[in-house]
Protein backbone atom coordinates (compact mmCIF):
# COMPACT_ATOMS: atom_id res chain seq x y z
CA UNK A 1 0.00 0.00 0.00
CA UNK A 2 3.22 2.54 0.40
CA UNK A 3 3.76 2.04 -2.95
CA UNK A 4 0.99 2.85 -4.12
CA UNK A 5 0.76 6.21 -2.02
CA UNK A 6 4.18 7.10 -3.21
CA UNK A 7 2.90 6.49 -6.44
CA UNK A 8 0.19 9.04 -5.87
CA UNK A 9 2.07 11.71 -4.19
CA UNK A 10 5.16 11.65 -6.67
CA UNK A 11 3.71 10.67 -10.12
CA UNK A 12 -0.08 12.09 -9.38
CA UNK A 13 -1.69 8.43 -10.38
CA UNK A 14 -5.18 8.19 -8.83
CA UNK A 15 -5.14 6.35 -5.81
CA UNK A 16 -8.45 4.41 -7.74
CA UNK A 17 -5.89 3.24 -10.39
CA UNK A 18 -3.50 1.39 -8.20
CA UNK A 19 -4.10 -2.31 -6.84
CA UNK A 20 -2.05 -4.06 -4.85
CA UNK A 21 -0.24 -7.42 -5.79
CA UNK A 22 2.05 -8.24 -2.73
CA UNK A 23 5.51 -10.18 -3.95
CA UNK A 24 5.68 -14.08 -4.02
CA UNK A 25 9.37 -15.81 -3.81
CA UNK A 26 10.86 -17.57 -7.12
CA UNK A 27 9.82 -20.57 -8.23
CA UNK A 28 12.78 -22.54 -6.82
CA UNK A 29 11.65 -20.99 -3.45
CA UNK A 30 8.66 -23.79 -3.70
CA UNK A 31 10.69 -26.33 -5.30
CA UNK A 32 13.42 -27.18 -2.49
CA UNK A 33 11.41 -25.74 0.17
CA UNK A 34 10.56 -29.26 1.67
CA UNK A 35 14.29 -29.98 1.27
CA UNK A 36 15.07 -32.41 4.03
CA UNK A 37 17.72 -32.28 6.66
CA UNK A 38 20.06 -34.81 4.89
CA UNK A 39 20.08 -32.73 1.78
CA UNK A 40 20.68 -29.86 3.24
CA UNK A 41 23.71 -30.82 4.89
CA UNK A 42 24.35 -32.86 1.49
CA UNK A 43 24.09 -29.25 -0.52
CA UNK A 44 25.98 -27.31 1.89
CA UNK A 45 28.71 -29.67 2.87
CA UNK A 46 31.52 -28.17 0.51
CA UNK A 47 31.33 -24.56 2.34
CA UNK A 48 32.23 -25.86 5.69
CA UNK A 49 29.96 -23.56 7.15
CA UNK A 50 29.44 -23.23 11.19
CA UNK A 51 26.89 -25.40 12.60
CA UNK A 52 24.62 -22.16 13.88
CA UNK A 53 24.19 -18.92 11.32
CA UNK A 54 22.48 -16.23 10.42
CA UNK A 55 21.91 -15.21 6.89
CA UNK A 56 21.73 -12.49 5.01
CA UNK A 57 21.31 -12.84 0.94
CA UNK A 58 22.48 -9.18 -0.58
CA UNK A 59 24.36 -7.86 -2.91
CA UNK A 60 26.80 -4.98 -1.44
CA UNK A 61 25.21 -1.83 -1.97
CA UNK A 62 25.04 0.87 0.54
CA UNK A 63 21.67 0.62 1.33
CA UNK A 64 21.62 -3.32 2.35
CA UNK A 65 23.03 -1.64 5.39
CA UNK A 66 25.96 -4.22 5.72
CA UNK A 67 28.18 -1.91 7.37
CA UNK A 68 25.84 -1.53 10.22
CA UNK A 69 25.06 -5.14 10.40
CA UNK A 70 28.94 -6.30 11.06
CA UNK A 71 29.35 -3.39 13.44
CA UNK A 72 26.02 -4.63 15.16
CA UNK A 73 27.85 -8.41 15.52
CA UNK A 74 31.01 -6.09 17.28
CA UNK A 75 28.42 -4.84 20.05
CA UNK A 76 27.09 -8.31 20.69
CA UNK A 77 30.68 -9.64 20.86
CA UNK A 78 31.81 -6.88 23.08
CA UNK A 79 28.44 -6.25 25.27
CA UNK A 80 27.24 -10.21 25.32
CA UNK A 81 31.09 -11.55 25.17
CA UNK A 82 28.99 -14.30 22.58
CA UNK A 83 29.72 -14.68 19.22
CA UNK A 84 27.24 -14.63 16.77
CA UNK A 85 28.00 -16.34 12.89
CA UNK A 86 26.81 -14.35 9.84
CA UNK A 87 26.88 -16.07 6.30
CA UNK A 88 26.27 -14.04 3.35
CA UNK A 89 25.77 -14.32 -0.13
CA UNK A 90 25.83 -11.75 -3.19
CA UNK A 91 28.41 -10.40 -5.11
CA UNK A 92 31.37 -8.52 -3.56
CA UNK A 93 32.89 -7.70 -7.07
CA UNK A 94 32.76 -4.70 -9.57
CA UNK A 95 30.46 -2.16 -8.27
CA UNK A 96 30.11 -4.03 -5.26
CA UNK A 97 33.78 -4.18 -4.20
CA UNK A 98 34.21 -0.76 -2.57
CA UNK A 99 31.29 -1.38 0.02
CA UNK A 100 32.80 -5.04 0.59
CA UNK A 101 35.70 -4.28 1.33
CA UNK A 102 34.31 -1.78 3.67
CA UNK A 103 32.57 -4.18 5.52
CA UNK A 104 35.34 -7.03 5.89
CA UNK A 105 37.83 -4.30 6.74
CA UNK A 106 35.37 -2.94 9.26
CA UNK A 107 34.95 -6.60 10.82
CA UNK A 108 38.76 -7.30 10.93
CA UNK A 109 39.22 -3.70 12.75
CA UNK A 110 36.13 -5.29 15.21
CA UNK A 111 37.79 -8.55 15.32
CA UNK A 112 34.57 -10.24 13.98
CA UNK A 113 36.56 -11.55 11.00
CA UNK A 114 36.24 -15.28 11.75
CA UNK A 115 32.67 -14.77 12.38
CA UNK A 116 31.38 -13.73 8.59
CA UNK A 117 31.28 -16.26 5.96
CA UNK A 118 30.91 -15.08 2.30
CA UNK A 119 29.79 -17.43 -0.45
CA UNK A 120 29.04 -14.97 -3.17
CA UNK A 121 26.75 -16.23 -5.68
CA UNK A 122 24.85 -19.71 -4.21
CA UNK A 123 22.71 -22.12 -6.88
CA UNK A 124 18.47 -22.36 -6.29
CA UNK A 125 19.08 -25.38 -4.25
CA UNK A 126 21.45 -23.25 -1.91
CA UNK A 127 20.00 -20.69 -1.62
CA UNK A 128 16.84 -22.54 -0.23
CA UNK A 129 19.61 -25.30 1.89
CA UNK A 130 21.01 -21.75 3.75
CA UNK A 131 17.78 -20.22 4.69
CA UNK A 132 16.26 -23.46 6.18
CA UNK A 133 19.50 -24.41 7.83
CA UNK A 134 20.24 -20.77 9.10
CA UNK A 135 18.88 -19.63 12.67
CA UNK A 136 17.11 -16.77 11.15
CA UNK A 137 17.20 -14.57 8.20
CA UNK A 138 18.76 -11.15 8.76
CA UNK A 139 18.28 -8.13 6.76
CA UNK A 140 18.87 -3.99 7.63
CA UNK A 141 18.05 -3.56 4.42
CA UNK A 142 17.35 0.54 4.23
CA UNK A 143 15.29 0.40 0.86
CA UNK A 144 11.38 -0.61 0.33
CA UNK A 145 8.78 -0.71 0.56
CA UNK A 146 8.97 -4.37 0.78
CA UNK A 147 11.86 -6.86 0.23
CA UNK A 148 11.77 -10.65 -1.81
CA UNK A 149 14.29 -11.99 1.19
CA UNK A 150 11.43 -11.78 3.92
CA UNK A 151 8.42 -13.58 1.86
CA UNK A 152 11.20 -16.65 0.90
CA UNK A 153 12.02 -16.75 4.90
CA UNK A 154 8.08 -16.64 5.14
CA UNK A 155 7.38 -19.72 2.57
CA UNK A 156 10.90 -21.65 3.96
CA UNK A 157 9.40 -21.16 7.65
CA UNK A 158 12.59 -19.21 8.29
CA UNK A 159 12.25 -16.48 11.37
CA UNK A 160 13.51 -12.86 10.82
CA UNK A 161 15.01 -10.24 12.29
CA UNK A 162 14.22 -7.06 9.92
CA UNK A 163 14.07 -3.20 9.75
CA UNK A 164 11.26 -1.50 11.54
CA UNK A 165 10.39 0.60 8.30
CA UNK A 166 8.15 0.91 5.14
CA UNK A 167 5.71 -1.93 5.07
CA UNK A 168 7.80 -4.67 6.53
CA UNK A 169 6.12 -4.93 9.80
CA UNK A 170 2.75 -5.65 8.13
CA UNK A 171 4.54 -8.60 5.75
CA UNK A 172 6.67 -9.89 8.55
CA UNK A 173 3.52 -9.93 10.64
CA UNK A 174 4.71 -12.45 13.97
CA UNK A 175 7.08 -14.17 12.10
CA UNK A 176 10.33 -11.89 13.02
CA UNK A 177 11.80 -9.64 15.14
CA UNK A 178 12.27 -6.14 14.15
CA UNK A 179 14.94 -3.46 15.15
CA UNK A 180 15.36 0.24 14.03
CA UNK A 181 17.96 -0.60 11.06
CA UNK A 182 19.80 3.40 11.91
CA UNK A 183 20.64 1.96 15.45
CA UNK A 184 23.47 -1.22 15.08
CA UNK A 185 22.76 -1.01 19.27
CA UNK A 186 19.01 -1.84 18.63
CA UNK A 187 19.95 -4.09 15.63
CA UNK A 188 22.31 -6.22 17.89
CA UNK A 189 20.27 -6.76 20.44
CA UNK A 190 17.85 -8.79 18.47
CA UNK A 191 20.05 -10.69 16.84
CA UNK A 192 21.41 -11.88 19.96
CA UNK A 193 17.67 -12.18 21.29
CA UNK A 194 17.06 -14.66 18.10
CA UNK A 195 20.52 -16.27 18.70
CA UNK A 196 20.13 -17.34 22.27
CA UNK A 197 16.54 -17.96 22.26
CA UNK A 198 15.29 -21.84 20.53
CA UNK A 199 12.02 -21.66 21.68
CA UNK A 200 11.37 -17.97 20.49
CA UNK A 201 12.70 -18.96 17.04
CA UNK A 202 10.78 -22.14 16.92
CA UNK A 203 7.66 -20.01 17.74
CA UNK A 204 8.58 -17.38 14.82
CA UNK A 205 8.89 -20.26 12.37
CA UNK A 206 5.59 -21.32 13.22
CA UNK A 207 4.17 -18.42 12.59
CA UNK A 208 5.55 -17.98 9.48
CA UNK A 209 4.38 -21.31 8.47
CA UNK A 210 0.99 -19.94 8.70
CA UNK A 211 1.56 -16.74 6.89
CA UNK A 212 2.78 -18.97 3.73
CA UNK A 213 -0.06 -20.53 3.37
CA UNK A 214 -1.23 -17.76 1.80
CA UNK A 215 1.83 -16.51 -0.10
CA UNK A 216 1.19 -18.84 -3.40
CA UNK A 217 1.46 -18.71 -6.37
CA UNK A 218 -1.87 -19.95 -7.00
CA UNK A 219 -3.31 -17.11 -4.97
CA UNK A 220 -0.69 -15.05 -6.75
CA UNK A 221 -2.15 -15.84 -10.02
CA UNK A 222 -6.36 -15.46 -8.74
CA UNK A 223 -4.91 -11.88 -7.59
CA UNK A 224 -4.06 -10.67 -10.94
CA UNK A 225 -6.67 -12.78 -12.64
CA UNK A 226 -9.28 -10.73 -10.15
CA UNK A 227 -7.24 -7.38 -11.19
CA UNK A 228 -7.82 -7.89 -15.49
CA UNK A 229 -11.24 -9.33 -15.07
CA UNK A 230 -11.88 -5.64 -13.44
CA UNK A 231 -9.78 -3.97 -15.91
CA UNK A 232 -11.79 -5.34 -18.62
CA UNK A 233 -15.11 -4.95 -17.49
CA UNK A 234 -17.41 -2.68 -19.26
CA UNK A 235 -18.54 -0.90 -16.09
CA UNK A 236 -15.05 0.86 -15.68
Amino acid sequence: KQGIEDIHKFLGVSLKKAKVVPFIPAGYIYKYRDMATEEIEATLKKYNLPEKFIFYPAQFWYHKNHLRLIQALGIIREKYNTSVNLVLAGNAEGKYKKIAQLAFSRAKKLGIASQITHLGYVSDSEMVALYKKSLALVNPSLLGPTGIPFVEAIVLGTPIIGPDIWEIPNIVGKAGVLFNPFHPEDMAEKIYLISQDADLRKKLAEEARLLAQSITPQDHAKQWQKIIEEALSPSL
